[in-house]
């Protein structure tokens, strides 16, 4: 016979011998040297005392069978006294710390001190395993999280609530070498009770991806106290130790809703350095995921002022002088985000020259057409907000590069705030309030474009590190457009038509469109002086008559 299987036999064997002879075992001090060998290798086993391993050894065997009994009458019949039953209970306390034992749940009065072994001791006593009893190792943050979940739903409905507490905490203990359960478990100014909350929310995200919480469900069902409702919600408060130190946050921004609880960023940030590589793809809800790959490749022109003002955003947006920015920015304590306000009359460029750097940089882009949510803006505006950082948030967490997050036509939103004297004004003054606190945290790359840049509210001014103007083309630049867009005309024409109109780029390759539109109808279509003159005007005419430019000369 192998020792393995002697070892095994010794246990199961020891626990045999000790139930055979469980009358009156500790009567008198036990002589039979056989019967204290089985008492000291159980005893071992468990690192418990000898009247211990006798308890759990009826209790393990009588589990087996499928029989039980009051641990009272356990005593009884083992002949524990009441001096030595208090050391019993003590060390029984232990155990159920440690998760090894819990007391079964019945309506029986006479079966209310009735307890049963876990399944990870039988286990570990059908194979004479004592590794069985040690906590668990995990190689990642993530596979600990999901031990804890799975914690959670097992104690919860087998432990007497108030001694819950302990037992969880004994478990989380256990993964101090993990930087979430340290960062939690090491903060003297929270109670076990908001240590426990927030790490079972961390175990519900990665386990089940539950976002938002109900707190009232989660004290019924895990405390039992409701009366720490009305302890933890001061925490709670939008200045509350919890909320101030983001550790947990609310789902809609400013609205204090006890019911409504989400994970703060100081949580979030140590979730996702645990499970990167293994996460599913962000879903985006209010961003469109655009990516380097799929941005058609378009020539820009721009005036010399803002030839010198791209080549400065080439630089920047280079993954190599932007890591080597934002580690410089850290070094003198100082925020890393980089944000950039694009302004400048419509049709100038702005939104395509955060396309084309994202395509030359291979940086992934997050637009957000702000002009399409002005229907959203006086319903849900502040949670949407919330939620387009945060999904760029989760974006920079996934991809690398760090993706570029465009504000597009965020007028509404950068606009010199009102007087409250409506609803509507008080709400999009919220709306402004939150866009101002996510860019004082903003980590990335934030571009905004408007058009009305003398309408830019002050407070937006030093959020932004870079304010760059984009200009009408000059004559020179729209030369360059035209040589472009209309290869096929002649010299002449193409300055014609630059000296004559004063047109941005897109109208001038909207015109282009129409041309081919033309060409594609019919193939006897000829371009000439008189046809483009035509169309230009009627460019100008239909498009932005005061803003964008003037018809020079239609002759």
């Amino acid at each position: 016979m192998t020792l393995k299987k002697l070892r095994k036999q010794a246990i199961i064997e020891s626990i045999n011998t000790i139930n055979s002879n469980r009358e009156n075992l500790f009567e008198e001090k036990v002589a039979n040297k056989s019967i204290q060998k089985c008492i000291n290798t159980v005893s071992a086993f468990f690192e418990v005392s000898d009247r211990m391993s006798a308890v759990l050894s009826v209790i393990v065997y009588d589990q087996i069978l499928g029989d039980g009994q009051g641990l009272k009458k356990i005593l009884r019949d083992l002949s524990i006294g009441p001096m030595e039953a208090i050391d019993v209970y003590q060390e029984l306390k232990v155990l159920k710390v440690k998760g090894w034992i819990h007391e079964v749940k019945s309506r029986l009065m006479r079966l209310k001190d009735q307890y049963e072994v876990s399944n990870s001791v039988l286990q570990a006593v059908m194979n004479s395993d004592k590794s069985l009893l040690r906590s668990k190792t995990f190689e990642t943050q993530e596979d600990a999280l999901v031990e804890m979940s799975n914690i959670f739903n097992q104690y919860c409905t087998e432990h007497n609530r108030e001694e819950l507490v302990e037992i969880l905490m004994y478990h989380m203990r256990m993964f101090m070498q993990y930087p979430l359960f340290k960062k939690v478990l090491t903060d003297k100014n929270l109670s076990e009770q908001e240590q426990l909350l927030i790490i079972w929310m961390a175990s519900e995200f990665v386990t089940h991806r539950n976002e938002v919480v109900d707190l009232s469900w989660v004290v019924d069902r895990i405390f039992h106290h409701p009366y720490w409702i009305n302890k933890i919600q001061k925490r709670l408060n939008l200045d509350g130790y919890l909320i101030e130190h983001k550790y947990l946050t609310y789902p809609n921004p400013g609205v204090v809703d006890i019911d409504k609880l989400m994970l703060g960023d100081a949580i979030n940030d140590l979730l996702d350095e645990s499970y990167r590589k293994t996460k599913s793809a962000p879903v985006f809800k209010l961003c469109e995921l655009i990516h380097h790959a799929t941005i058609p490749s378009h020539k820009l022109f721009f005036n010399e002022t803002n030839t010198r003002n791209m080549d400065e955003l080439k630089s920047i947006t280079d993954e190599c002088r932007y890591e080597k920015i934002v580690s410089t920015f850290k070094k003198h304590g100082m925020p890393t985000g980089i944000a950039v306000l694009l302004s400048g009359p419509p049709g100038t460029g702005k939104t395509e020259t955060v396309k084309q750097l994202a395509r030359k940089q291979d940086r992934l882009l997050l637009m957000v057409d702000i002009s399409k949510f002005k229907s959203m803006w006086l319903g849900e505006t502040e949670k949407n907000i919330k939620k387009i950082f945060q999904e760029y948030k989760a974006a920079t967490k996934y991809y690398t590069p760090k993706p570029i997050l465009l504000l597009n036509e965020a007028d509404a939103l950068l606009s010199t705030r009102n007087t409250v004297s409506s609803s509507v004004d008080q709400t999009m003054n919220n709306i402004q309030n939150i866009l101002l606190q996510e860019l004082e945290d903003f980590d990335g790359i934030l571009m905004a474009t408007t058009n009305m840049i003398d309408n830019l509210d002050p407070a937006f001014d030093r959020r932004f590190i870079l304010k760059f103007t984009f200009e009408l083309p000059n004559a020179a630049t729209l030369l360059k457009i035209i040589e472009h867009q209309f290869p096929e005309l002649s010299t002449e024409h193409r300055k014609l038509f630059a000296n004559n109109y004063t047109l941005t780029g897109a109208q001038i390759q909207n015109i282009r469109r129409r041309i081919i539109a033309k060409q594609v109808i019919n193939s006897d279509f000829i371009l000439d002086k008189i046809q483009l003159e035509r169309m230009a005007a009627e460019e100008l005419k239909i498009k932005t008559p005061k803003v964008i430019g003037y018809l020079k000369n239609a002759g």
